[in-house]
């Protein structure tokens, strides 16, 4: 019998300095912001948010990652 898969948490890494960062869920828009530069990107819709996860993973920047 094999053991189930553990699963992870996520962190939201900021999309400009790709340290962890706050996500903030509204009206079904995304905030991103107070990681440790301040940075802050608002007004981000679902699709447009998955759609910048794609785009960092091609480049093997990960935009969501798993907490160790």
């Amino acid at each position: 019998m094999t053991q189930p898969e553990k699963e992870l948490p996520y962190q939201i890494l900021c999309p400009e300095c790709l340290e962890p960062c706050r996500i903030i869920l509204r009206d079904y828009r995304i905030t991103l912001s107070d990681c440790k530069n301040n940075h802050k990107r608002e007004n981000i819709s679902l699709p447009e948010f998955e759609e910048m996860k794609i785009k960092k993973s091609k480049r093997n920047l990960i935009y969501v990652r798993p907490i160790i």
